[in-house]
């Protein structure tokens, strides 16, 4: 019950703040209960396998995510913006990292369809970068 009210969460809020929370809070859809999945999530957390950025166009058979806020620096101008930290997890265990707000939403709309991982069977994912002009790039998840 609780991944269903996170999932409603998700698809329904549009502030970070709001989603998750507050400051400093958390999100992860798995349960890390054995010793084992607990050092999984940890090191997910902590150090991704993989940046999700170096994997465009490549598939990613997804089971769970981790989204946390962090702080981020705003190099133009100075000011400091909340962001999303995602991890995404497949069904091997490897880790995707990356700090997007394109990737948190195109997660939002995945849940509002599949509902909240962990899934029973991988939703099969790709990221891929949309450009927005300007030099602007997004970083976002098709399904494959």
């Amino acid at each position: 019950m609780e991944n269903q009210n996170n999932a409603l969460a998700l698809q329904n809020q549009t502030g970070l703040e709001s989603v998750f929370g507050g400051i400093g809070a958390s999100f992860f859809s798995g349960q890390a209960k054995t010793a084992d999945e607990k050092k999984l999530l940890a090191n997910a957390m902590n150090n991704p396998d993989k940046r999700l950025a170096d994997c465009v166009n490549q598939e990613i058979a997804m089971r769970d995510i981790y989204v946390e806020q962090v702080d981020m620096v705003k190099q133009d101008t100075g000011e400091v913006q909340t962001c999303p930290r995602i991890v995404i997890i497949d069904a091997d265990g490897v880790s995707y990292g990356c700090v997007s707000f394109g990737i948190l939403g195109s997660l939002k709309k995945i849940m509002s369809v599949y509902g909240v991982p962990t899934w029973a069977e991988p939703v099969t994912v790709k990221p891929v970068f949309i450009n927005k002009g300007n030099d602007r790039r997004i970083l976002s998840l098709v399904l494959v």
